[in-house]
Order: C-alpha cells, then structure tokens, then sequence
C-alpha cells in the first residue's frame, strides 16, 4: 500500500471552488477544519499560509498520494 499525506487546504483549492479540481482524486477527509497561522497577500494575488500560534485559519483536509503531493507543489511553485 502506498503511503497518503493528509493537506490542508483554503481558497481556492476547496470543495466546489475553482481549483478544486487539481484535488478531484483525492479523499476529503475533514470539510471544516481549522490550523494555526496567518494568511497574508503576495504579489502573485494568491494568499499565503504562515504559521502563527495566536491566529486560526479555516480549510479542509485532504488525504491525498505522493504523486498528488508533489503535482500540489509543483502548482504551487507556480503561482509563487
């Protein structure tokens, strides 16, 4: 059996939103949940997540392949 990552994810890569589909095969383990950070802007137009203990961010959770892992970074290197 191959290894799964869980991932978490906001914007516009959540369930029915524009991006969603980049995660069509992967299981949705979590629609409401939340991890500690910060969101804020960058010059691309697409927010990034920093780690912040007094702030919380919602999203949900996939559980996702390593192969979807490493499509998910390479979009990200992307819209950097």
């Amino acid at each position: 059996m191959s290894a799964t990552y869980l991932v978490f994810v906001y914007g516009t890569l959540r369930k029915d939103e524009s991006n969603n589909k980049v995660l069509a095969d992967a299981r949705l383990v979590a629609e409401e949940a939340w991890t500690s950070g910060r969101l804020y802007s960058t010059t691309s137009y697409y927010p990034v997540l920093e780690k912040y203990e007094s702030g919380a961010v919602y999203g949900e959770l996939y559980e996702v392949t390593k192969d979807k892992l490493e499509e998910l970074d390479i979009v990200r290197r992307i819209y950097r």
